[in-house]
């Protein structure tokens, strides 16, 4: 169990670190790191609001990642590596859900920015309508068709032995399909100046997710760990819908 961890850290660190190496590339290639007049002062003089966003989103990227990755190592260190190995299958076949919607995260927020910036709340609320019906629809279709050929796949594709990951990853694509559908959330609310804000909700349901993990583990082993992802989301999409709900209705035009 230690060695497997081991190479997994070891992986994730690897993938971290090129991405960084890349970034920086591309940065000084474009000039934005040693471009003329460019210093940290002058940048968070013209963007007030720039560290304060920095600063919740790569918390929220740290926190989001905890809720990701260490119930695995939990999973393990409960139900053995073997069963870490299973749940880690469950979780990238329902990856490939949540990377679809990644792109059009990305496309959806500079939109919902300049909505809200310019003041048309109704084509805010338009779009993010738009956007969740969309997600609505993706999630449910996954989740049907891997309802219905998923136990196939995972048999012919990974052996008969992976045929027992199909009763979690129902679960847990359950809880994907409720990300997809409020694919959105989190960007409205990064529209809305509320980075902080959205934040603080992620930290709230995610120690709810690792209190329940725990005993849902040693109730209904790898269906437990699924259920309590499931959990997680629809109380993250509840309480964070609520929220830009109230901020819609209480913010001026």
């Amino acid at each position: 169990m230690a060695h497997f961890v081991s190479l997994w850290m070891a992986a994730e660190a690897t993938s971290l670190a090129l991405a960084a190496i890349l970034a920086i590339w591309v940065a000084i290639g474009r000039g934005v790191l040693f471009g003329a007049g460019v210093s940290p002062r002058n940048v968070l003089r013209s963007h007030p609001g720039l560290l304060r966003f920095f600063v919740s989103t790569n918390w929220r990227t740290t926190v989001r990642n905890a809720s990701k990755e260490v119930d695995s190592l939990i999973v393990g260190g409960i139900l053995g590596s073997a069963s870490a190995g299973l749940y880690k299958i469950v979780k990238q076949v329902a990856s490939v859900l949540s990377r679809a919607a990644d792109p059009l995260y990305q496309a959806v927020y500079p939109e919902l920015a300049k909505l809200w910036s310019a003041g048309d709340r109704a084509g805010f609320r338009r779009l993010l309508g738009r956007s969740t019906l969309m997600g609505l629809g993706a999630g449910i279709g996954f989740l049907a068709l891997f309802a219905l050929v998923g136990r196939w796949v995972l048999v012919t594709l990974l052996g008969g032995d992976c045929g027992a990951a199909y009763e979690p990853t129902l679960i847990y694509l359950s809880a994907v399909a409720v990300q997809a559908t409020t694919f959105a959330f989190h960007s409205a609310a990064l529209a809305m100046d509320k980075p902080a804000d959205s934040l603080v909700v992620l930290l709230g349901v995610t120690l709810v997710y690792f209190a329940l993990l725990v005993p849902l583990l040693q109730m209904a082993a790898l269906e437990g760990a699924a259920a309590a992802y499931f959990i997680f989301y629809v109380l993250w999409a509840i309480i964070i819908g609520l929220r830009l709900r109230l901020w819609m209705r209480t913010t001026p035009a």
